[in-house]
């Protein structure tokens, strides 16, 4: 749209598998879009599990590397999710490894890809989330770079220190953007993780903060709601889990999505 900002590009992403990054990217995209700002969550797992999560097929069809880097390409793969409203999503999927083995094919792979394909996307949508992989490939590597934001999902579990650190030295390395750390703690309250009783998000060049939300990690009704393909405020909206991504998204539309996009 005319005058509209640029949308911001929020990565949810982290060298430690397990540690809740598809429920932080699924949840916290439809709660965007609940409030009225149309988002665009790309899966760029080739599990495709926020793809099913949001009650969509993962893809199995034939992906190129011009799916990422062409505008037009990527607008056209995206999928409406059935709720809720105003929430597409790029699915992932049994796809994606085809394209993994055809980026590992060059010796040098680009991980410029969606730096061109978001072109387009970015003045479509209010917000733009990746689910990007825990390993840095060639995939996972694109997302990282067209970050604005990373979201480190924080839980405390044993090695995710050091995972936390490898995830801020690979963003640094390949973001030449101007990039901010947002680390979110997941299953622990706020004030566990800033007392010190769990592990600190590392200090970042770029800049980082802890939102003072945090997500209620309750895996059972997190299981169920994805089991349906349901966001979990629609599936448990009184539950303690859905009212902790309720406040989560208020703050992330506060702090990114209606903030000033970094520049540079």
């Amino acid at each position: 749209m005319v005058g509209q900002p640029l949308a911001p590009v929020i990565v949810v992403g982290g060298h430690k598998g397990g540690i809740g990054r598809t429920v932080t990217a699924v949840n916290l995209a439809a709660m965007l879009a609940l409030s009225g700002r149309r988002t665009l969550l790309l899966d760029l797992d080739p599990k495709g599990d926020a793809t099913a999560a949001l009650g969509l097929p993962r893809e199995e069809g034939r992906r190129v590397p011009e799916d990422l880097s062409d505008p037009e390409q990527l607008l056209a793969a995206c999928r409406p999710a059935p709720c809720p409203p105003g929430l597409d999503v790029w699915p992932g999927g049994q796809a994606l490894e085809g394209l993994q083995a055809q980026l590992w094919k060059d010796e040098d792979p680009p991980v410029d890809l969606l730096q061109r394909g978001l072109e387009l996307a970015r003045r479509r949508y209010r917000a733009i989330l990746i689910d990007s992989l825990p390993a840095l490939d060639p995939l996972g590597c694109n997302g990282v770079s067209v970050a604005d934001y990373l979201v480190l999902p924080l839980s405390g579990q044993a090695f995710s220190a050091q995972a936390h650190v490898e995830s801020l030295q690979a963003a640094e390395r390949l973001c030449s953007r101007r990039l901010r750390i947002v680390g979110v703690c997941i299953g622990v309250r706020p004030e566990e993780v800033l007392g010190g009783k769990r592990p600190l998000m590392p200090p970042s060049s770029r800049g980082s903060m802890v939102l003072e939300s945090a997500i209620a990690y309750d895996a059972h009704t997190l299981l169920q709601a994805a089991d349906r393909g349901l966001p979990v405020f629609e599936h448990a909206p009184g539950s303690r889990v859905a009212r902790s991504f309720l406040e989560l998204g208020r703050e992330v539309i506060a702090k990114l999505v209606d903030a000033p996009v970094p520049v540079g």
